[in-house]
């Protein structure tokens, strides 16, 4: 079965995802893409392991990136592993917007075109621009956009409800069914 942003948006844990908006804000984390991270830089997902109380990271024999551990338990570098979905209150599930294939190891952000203009894409392109609802990684990763942009997407997606609800009938208008 797969679960939609819907689905599990009001399931996740506001306090921790709100301390996660702040981190990225904070301006303490140097930022990197491809990993969680590498040497002292961090992708945003990144960023929401080193927060957590109790993780630590271990070192990848030959390649400067790091890998995170909790509680003994090693969980990948390129992903959000699933003892911090867990933690954030995310699926450990299959998870599309659009009810298609998802991706339980990423965090879903919407982002609109208004967002893109405003953080200086004169030509959108690419994930970000073309479509309302992305991963947090890719905006990181491929996209390139600032720790603030992802900050901004997390915090109307999944904290701020007037946004989400005005969102959602849009998307739900703009994905009917044409006669």
């Amino acid at each position: 079965m797969t679960i939609m942003l819907h689905d599990y948006r009001d399931s996740v844990d506001k306090i921790r995802i709100e301390t996660l908006v702040a981190a990225l804000r904070s301006g303490e984390f140097d930022q990197t893409g491809g990993y969680l991270k590498s040497n002292d830089s961090y992708c945003c997902l990144g960023v929401a392991c080193e927060i957590m109380p109790g993780v630590t990271w271990e070192d990848t024999e030959g390649v400067s990136t790091k890998i995170p551990v909790f509680n003994g338990k090693r969980d990948g570098h390129h992903y959000l592993p699933s003892f911090a979905r867990e933690y954030y209150g995310l699926p450990n599930d299959d998870v599309s917007p659009s009810g298609g294939i998802g991706f339980i190891d990423n965090l879903h952000i919407i982002v609109d075109l208004k967002d893109s203009m405003a953080y200086g894409f004169d030509t959108p392109q690419g994930y970000i621009a073309t479509d309302r609802i992305t991963f947090a990684a890719n905006a990181n990763d491929t996209e390139g956009v600032t720790f603030e942009f992802i900050a901004d997407a997390i915090e109307r997606t999944y904290l701020d409800d007037e946004y989400y609800r005005d969102w959602l009938a849009s998307y739900h208008q703009n994905h009917a069914p044409r006669p």
